[in-house]
């Protein structure tokens, strides 16, 4: 049988092509080129794609973990010799004081046919359902009317302060100013707008409040207050849970610990790193931070809460006055049908709130105060006696001097003391 005969230039090209494959460095590849033998052409290709292979695959694997942009934390406790003292707003959890509330929540109550109490003339409800009314139109009066009407219904500082000390020193009621909080009516803040340089349950804010006796306690479910520790250029956001309770017939002890912490921005995450500029960001939500609520200092809680209210708005046409609002003409929810779907609504809306998200990022720099409570009882029956004989405590209540016991003092007064246990501050960076 005759061998086939190559064409001359076919086989100059062979030629080259073998050539070409002895010089190369990739080994497998110039020892196909060089062997004569079918079999071990075949091994070293083999050999050649299993490697080629594996190379690209541990090249996708790098590609893959340089563009998911991870990064490491960075730990450092730094002993300072002053941090700034954290702003503390207090809030009653009774937010209607009985002897300011009475007219309005009895005319309220008669508007709508309602009653808490058994009466077969009156449709009965359970108090938190009044007490969610009861807050909206709080809410309404202050739009409509009388912007401080709050302060016409709830507790004031002179009526709840017993007494207070900061770093040692006496502070008064005028050492705080008040906040309007839809769930509380009025809360008060401390700002000591300073240093401390000090730390240890005595060098502290001390305060220690009168919450109002039991009869006082209508349409609440629970007596004592609630305290929140914040950054001082925020106001806290009483629609979210954040805050302690603060129990009566006891002294709770707040110790704190700072954290500064710092994260990078795009492209490891969707933070926001200037926070003071109205431009970091491009959603509507982000913008109306500063244009429509007046903030200097974007917070996402605040945008969350815009977004939130929008989701309320268009399930409910009316807006729920506990959250901030971009919808000016909308009237607030009033009826009991109107709160029922605001419940609903906020339901609804953590069950799918990714696009709330996504319009409102977090901010990458930021301040937290790590709390750990303790609490002893207040007051000893030492201190209990020296408060039943002071005549500014007693004309608080409402029953007679005489009537008021050792027992009624300790189960309406209570004391918190917020201190740093120590001035280290944990510095936490992503690199």
């Amino acid at each position: 049988m005759k061998e086939k005969k190559m064409n001359p230039k076919s086989k100059m090209f062979d030629e080259m092509f073998r050539e070409w494959l002895a010089t190369l460095t990739i080994h497998a590849l110039s020892n196909m080129g060089n062997t004569k033998h079918r079999l071990v052409k075949y091994i070293w290709m083999i050999a050649f794609l299993a490697s080629a292979s594996y190379c690209c695959y541990l090249l996708i694997n790098i590609f893959t973990i340089y563009f998911s942009y991870n990064v490491l934390l960075q730990i450092q406790l730094l002993k300072e010799p002053a941090i700034d003292f954290p702003a503390v707003t207090i809030c009653n959890l009774n937010p209607f004081a009985k002897n300011k509330s009475l007219d309005f929540v009895n005319k309220l109550l008669d508007r709508f046919n309602l009653s808490d109490q058994p009466d077969r003339f009156k449709s009965d409800i359970d108090p938190i359902r009044i007490s969610a009314l009861i807050r909206n139109w709080i809410a309404y009066e202050r739009v409509t009317t009388n912007e401080s009407f709050h302060l016409d219904i709830g507790f004031d500082l002179d009526f709840m302060l017993i007494g207070c000390s900061f770093m040692r020193k006496p502070c008064r009621a005028a050492d705080f100013f008040a906040v309007y909080s839809h769930s509380y009516t009025t809360c008060f803040t401390f700002n000591s707008t300073r240093p401390v340089s000090e730390s240890g349950t005595d060098k502290s804010l001390r305060i220690e409040l009168l919450i109002g006796d039991d009869n006082e306690n209508r349409f609440v479910t629970n007596s004592g207050a609630r305290v929140f520790v914040h950054d001082p250029r925020l106001t806290p956001d009483f629609s979210q849970d954040e805050g302690y309770d603060l129990a009566t017939n006891y002294q709770t002890n707040i110790g704190l610990r700072r954290t500064l912490r710092f994260r990078l921005s795009e492209p490891y995450s969707d933070c926001v790193k200037n926070t003071s500029s109205p431009n970091s960001h491009g959603s509507h939500y982000y913008k109306s931070v500063f244009s429509k609520l007046g903030l200097n200092k974007y917070k996402q809680t605040s945008c969350l809460n815009l977004c939130m209210q929008d989701h309320i708005v268009r399930s409910c046409n009316c807006i729920d006055p506990s959250l901030p609002s971009l919808q000016n003409g909308s009237p607030i929810c009033l009826d009991l049908a109107e709160l029922a779907c605001v419940a609903s609504s906020h339901r609804s809306y953590f069950k799918s709130n990714q696009t709330c998200r996504e319009q409102c990022p977090l901010e990458c720099d930021g301040v937290e105060h790590a709390a750990f409570l303790t609490k002893s009882r207040y007051p000893t029956l030492y201190y209990t006696a020296y408060l039943i004989n002071q005549m500014n405590i007693k004309r608080k209540f409402t029953l007679a001097p005489e009537n008021i016991s050792e027992v009624l003092i300790q189960k309406n007064v209570l004391s918190v003391n917020v201190f740093y246990e120590d001035l280290v501050t944990a510095y936490v960076r992503e690199v």
